[in-house]
């Protein structure tokens, strides 16, 4: 019987150390564990083993699809970022077709194109300073601009006539003007050189009852003389320093806009009077 007693109280002995060793530490004090509202969480990095869920992916494509804008984009939504500094927006680089600069031709042709502007349409519409067309435009270097080529070649327009036999306006070179002057708008080619040439288009259309198209150019003048800040308030919309002929020329574009909107409707509610 003692054999037996001993026997059991060694197996209650190492029962009683293998629960010992299995059995785990005592848990901390409450007060020595961090306040879980104290914690900062951190979300930037991601398991790299984790895929990437969907709005991750519309996020990374939205991304993907932002559209770049240029400066004259820009300058136009934003006119101010301009207030505290003088900024010299460069000619945009766009190639002029060869069937352009064949209309055109060469710089004695020119010179006789603007010779007979000034003498004939310049007298009674005077809204391009003579002294700048000379002096700036009319130079070889036209071949590299194409918002004075299209002025040069609306010049050409308003100074020829339409054949007589059959008489019609929509010539060729009216047709070449009219798409050159939408293909210079796109290129963000945006100077008073383009106005310019835009109300030439208009009043060719009105010297010869071109309708409905000069009532609409005329529209596109003055929408493009507000973008370019021209108008007949004494503060100028404009951040860079302008001379006193290039004022005086702004102001004489604006009020030739103001006359041809004006003798549009007039004529048409003569004509409606008429008939």
């Amino acid at each position: 019987m003692r054999q037996g007693a001993a026997a059991v109280l060694t197996v209650r002995q190492v029962s009683s150390s293998s629960l010992a060793v299995e059995m785990p530490q005592p848990l901390p004090e409450l007060d020595s564990q961090p306040d879980r509202r104290s914690l900062s969480c951190d979300y930037s990095r991601s398991d790299p083993h984790t895929p990437a869920s969907k709005s991750d992916r519309v996020v990374d494509e939205e991304q993907a699809d932002v559209q770049s804008l240029d400066f004259p984009t820009v300058l136009f939504l934003d006119p101010t970022i301009l207030q505290h500094g003088q900024v010299d927006m460069s000619r945009v680089a766009v190639p002029i077709p060869a069937h352009i600069l064949h209309l055109l031709g060469n710089m004695d042709e020119m010179h006789f194109i603007a010779s007979s502007y000034f003498e004939n349409i310049h007298t009674w519409m005077p809204f391009i300073s003579k002294k700048r067309f000379y002096g700036s435009h009319l130079r070889p270097s036209f071949q590299t601009q194409p918002d004075v080529a299209l002025l040069l070649l609306a010049l050409k327009l308003i100074t020829t006539p339409p054949t007589p036999r059959p008489r019609n306006p929509r010539t060729p070179l009216y047709h070449a003007v009219k798409h050159f002057h939408l293909d210079v708008e796109g290129s963000s080619a945006f100077s008073t050189p383009v106005l310019q040439a835009g109300i030439l288009v208009a009043l060719y259309e009105i010297l010869h009852a071109i309708y409905p198209a000069a009532f609409q150019s005329i529209g596109a003048c003055a929408r493009y003389a507000h973008a370019l800040g021209i108008n007949v308030s004494k503060s100028l919309n404009t951040k860079r320093m302008l001379t006193l002929v290039e004022v005086e020329e702004r102001r004489r574009v604006w009020w030739a806009i103001v006359i041809l909107d004006r003798f549009v409707p007039s004529l048409y509610t003569l004509t409606s009077m008429w008939h």
